[in-house]
């Protein structure tokens, strides 16, 4: 929390001085950020090139309400499990 000092302080800078804090202070805020990702370090991202899974559930329940569907979502459908066993396919040639 800012002291109620530091604020009287502030309150009493003039217009050039206000604007020098705030560029310092949104300096600091942007170097801060920067310094949020190494360079050279590695992080984990997510991918659905593995969710395998999470799509034959997806299509469990997509072929649960499979009936009476319009010819283009049970297209959508059969586009999905087409990736699905793509995707299955593509994991076990995979090394991991």
């Amino acid at each position: 929390m800012v002291s109620t000092e530091l604020v009287e302080q502030l309150r009493r800078l003039n217009r050039v001085d206000k604007l020098e804090v705030i560029q310092l202070l949104a300096a600091e805020l942007a170097n801060q950020e920067n310094n949020l990702i190494k360079s050279g370090a590695s992080y984990p991202v997510w991918s659905p090139y593995d969710a395998v899974d999470a799509a034959n559930i997806m299509l469990e329940a997509l072929n649960a309400e499979n009936s009476g569907l319009s010819s283009v979502i049970q297209q959508d459908i059969h586009l999905f499990q087409m990736i699905a066993v793509w995707g299955k396919q593509a994991s076990n040639h995979c090394c991991h």
